[in-house]
This record gives C-alpha cells, sequence and structure tokens, in this order.
C-alpha cells in the first residue's frame, strides 16, 4: 500500500488543499498509470515506510510549478495557495531555480499569499530580481503584508536602489512605503 494524492473530482477548490486529497491505495500496475493525476514518486523504497512527508511536499511542488508553465495554469497556482503553510520553503527553493520572469512572478505572488510574516527577507531578495514582474509581485507582498518591519524593509532597500541609480524602483518602493504609512494611520 502505498499513500498518493490523487484529485477528486467533486471536492470544492478549497477542499482540493494539499492534504484534503490523502489516500491510502494499493500500488498500480502498468506502464503510464496516473496520467492526468498527481504523478507518484517511484523509485526504491517507495511505498515501504522509506518515503517522507518533505519529499512528498517538493514533488506536489515541483509538479504544480510546472503545471504554471502550461496554458491552463489556474489550478495549479490554487493547489499552491491552498497547499500546507509548510510548501512555502520548497516554493522559495523553487523560485531561485526558475528561469522564467513570469513563472519567478506567480511564486512570489504565491509565497505571499501564505500571508507568513516570515517571508520579508525572501521578499527583500525578489526585490533585487532584475524582472520589473517580479519586482512588482514582491513589491505587493510587502504591501500585503504590512507592519512595520516591511515598511523598515523597503527603507532599505530604497536606499540601496538610490546607491544603483535604480530611479524607477525607487519610484516604486516610495510609493509603496506611502501606501504602508496610509494603512498605518487608519
Amino acid at each position: 500500500m502505498i499513500e498518493a494524492l490523487i484529485p477528486h473530482p467533486t471536492l470544492s477548490q478549497g477542499e482540493r488543499a494539499f492534504g484534503s486529497r490523502r489516500r491510502v491505495l494499493p500500488r498500480p500496475e502498468g506502464e503510464g498509470w496516473g496520467e492526468g493525476v498527481f504523478p507518484l514518486p517511484r523509485g526504491e523504497g517507495w511505498g515501504e515506510g522509506k518515503s517522507d512527508c518533505m519529499d512528498d511536499l517538493k514533488v506536489y511542488t515541483d509538479f504544480h510549478v510546472a503545471q504554471l508553465k502550461q496554458a491552463d495554469r489556474d489550478d495549479a497556482y490554487f493547489s499552491l495557495i491552498e497547499a500546507d503553510h509548510e510548501i512555502v520553503a520548497h516554493l522559495i527553493a523553487a523560485f531561485r531555480k526558475e528561469q522564467s520572469p513570469t513563472v519567478r512572478a506567480t511564486l512570489v505572488e504565491i509565497i505571499w499569499q501564505h500571508r507568513l510574516p516570515e517571508t520579508l527577507s525572501f521578499l527583500v531578495e525578489a526585490l533585487e530580481d532584475p524582472a520589473m514582474p517580479v519586482f512588482r509581485s514582491a513589491l505587493n507582498g510587502f504591501v500585503t503584508l504590512g507592519g512595520s518591519a516591511a515598511t523598515i524593509l523597503l527603507e532599505c532597500a530604497r536606499q540601496r536602489f538610490c546607491q544603483q541609480d535604480k530611479l524607477e524602483r525607487v519610484e516604486w518602493v516610495e510609493e509603496a512605503i506611502q501606501h504602508l504609512a496610509m494603512e498605518d494611520t487608519q
């Protein structure tokens, strides 16, 4: 018997999060099993009690990040947002490996959608990305998470961008800082 992640056609989008799809199934036979559903890890030791939940989460993340590159990416997007917060570390790792600026920007958004204050340091890293969509997604994360830590980190980023003569980025960061200041006064 192995533990698998199987999409269920009658579950709502909210119920389709990572933890709500666990089923214990007999190991399937035949080539190509699992097409169109979450792929099961294969290899020595799989299904023999040696599988680790974090490995499962990495496979889950890799699968859905690959799906973000497809035309119909909404299911992957919402699956990653609705997954348990433990997925964020895997999403950050995927961001660092990803070549596509569009997918990197989407990953930044998915990460801040988890609304974890500890992701602010990652958002600082994303601000340094050369692609403007990634930069803007990181700014949106700072504004969404808010708070004094976000303001301080953005002020530091503004100083860095001023020193690097990245004036367009300075303007965007100043606007985000103003937005955070307005929220603090309300």
